[in-house]
């Protein structure tokens, strides 16, 4: 495996498992706040993933529900790392490119939400649009600034270009 490769995948399982965290850290934490198992949320969305659980005052905390669905959340999220770690590679390489991923990330992410409140309509009520958002968005600074941390020729590459909109902004270009 190339070294750019094999760094961008290390980096990206990294990312990964820092979203993952956050997440479910976060919703650990709403839970217990709420006067619920720290395990409601994950046994609630894989039973009904994986049990077609419409009712979300019938969940049951098992384990076999919450395994199964944090299984299918830490992949999603080793995925979602990866794919990210590729793009600042990308970037890093291709400044051009920053607005393009911006707006591709944007719209994962409202995908994303759109396909949560589709998929489970059923139990939607039991998610708050807070918690979901403030989840994703615990994720997302997670992620991004362990992916900013790791890559310093990224944020040289922002600063320069900040540096170059303030001189064409004083001199602009002819």
């Amino acid at each position: 495996m190339k070294p750019e490769r094999e760094r961008i995948f290390v980096e990206g399982l990294i990312a990964g498992a820092i979203g993952y965290a956050g997440v479910a850290l976060f919703f650990a934490a709403v839970n217990v706040i709420a006067g619920h198992s720290p395990f409601y949320t994950p046994a609630l969305l894989g039973e009904a993933l994986f049990y077609g659980l419409a009712d979300p005052t019938q969940v049951v905390i098992e384990p076999g529900p919450i395994l199964a669905y944090n299984g299918v959340h830490l992949i999603a999220f080793l995925l979602l790392g990866t794919v990210a770690a590729a793009l600042v590679f990308e970037i890093e390489h291709h400044p051009q490119l920053f607005y393009a991923v911006f707006f591709l990330a944007l719209a994962f992410v409202l995908l994303t939400y759109g396909m949560l409140l589709a998929l489970a309509t059923p139990i939607a009520s039991a998610f708050p649009w807070w918690a979901v958002g403030g989840a994703n968005l615990l994720a997302a600074v997670g992620m991004g600034g362990y992916l900013w941390f790791v890559h310093p020729r990224l944020r040289e590459e922002v600063r320069r270009q900040d540096r170059l909109e303030e001189l064409e902004a004083i001199v602009p270009r002819t």
